[in-house]
């Protein structure tokens, strides 16, 4: 003879948690977002190019992909063994009759 037992949530009540279950607590802390109350905050656009670095017996050769900004105004500084690249770039001004 076969007999099923039929399983259910824990009663939330055992716990003493007055309505929610120890699985719905974490299922709600699980999905919690600390960003989303950030969203009134101002964006920062943040540009982080591609580079591809080649080692040989005497140097270290960098190439990076920079669209847009100009020599004068990049920056390579070396501190210690921290290498920092840095740029200013330009947005493109749009026209309102211009499509993208």
């Amino acid at each position: 003879m076969t007999r099923l037992i039929r399983r259910s949530e824990p009663r939330a009540e055992l716990f003493g948690l007055g309505g929610a279950s120890p699985f719905h607590m974490v299922h709600e802390l699980l999905r919690w977002d600390p960003f989303r109350e950030l969203g009134s905050l101002p964006r920062v656009e943040a540009f982080s190019p591609a580079f591809d670095v080649k080692e040989n017996k005497e140097n270290y050769i960098l190439n990076a992909d920079l669209p847009g900004v100009k020599e004068n105004d990049l920056q390579v500084t070396l501190t210690g063994n921290r290498l920092a690249v840095s740029g200013k770039r330009e947005t493109e001004a749009r026209k309102e009759d211009e499509a993208y």
